[in-house]
């Protein structure tokens, strides 16, 4: 920004404002990102559902992969797992999000995967309220 006001100080390029990287949609699917986004928040899941999907048709994104493991989450279909594997990356400091990664690793008796994410939520926060029920889950496997 400096060195552009020394060039031509009357030519200030503006600035867009900062989202969040796992917010960011790529121009391809920004449009329609945002609408399922709205949708979602708003409790339209099976219209959002759609509308992410179709975004990841076009292009991937973090945010609609997280949203749709999220609707997949609340109907305890098994697939929400391949949605929150891919957004992972991007959202693997959010507590509900590992949170929710976990479970599913725990109902589909994937131990180890389960005991990782336990581990890096007690990292983010020890004091977590729900790392001794999460605990508990993944002693009673098997595997």
């Amino acid at each position: 920004m400096n060195q552009l006001k020394t060039i031509d100080p009357k030519n200030i390029p503006v600035v867009p404002v900062r989202k969040e990287y796992a917010f960011y949609s790529p121009v391809q699917v920004e449009e329609q990102v945002n609408l399922a986004y709205d949708l979602y928040r708003n409790g339209d899941f099976e219209k959002a559902y759609t509308y992410f999907i179709r975004s990841l048709e076009i292009k991937e994104t973090s945010l609609a992969n997280r949203c749709i493991g999220d609707i997949l989450f609340t109907r305890n279909d098994s697939t929400a797992l391949v949605y929150y594997q891919k957004a992972y990356s991007d959202y693997k400091l959010n507590i509900r999000f590992l949170l929710n990664m976990a479970i599913l690793y725990v109902q589909y008796q994937q131990k180890d995967d389960a005991k990782k994410l336990l581990e890096e939520i007690k990292k983010l926060n020890p004091d977590f309220k729900k790392i001794p029920q999460l605990e508990a889950e993944i002693k009673k496997l098997k595997v």
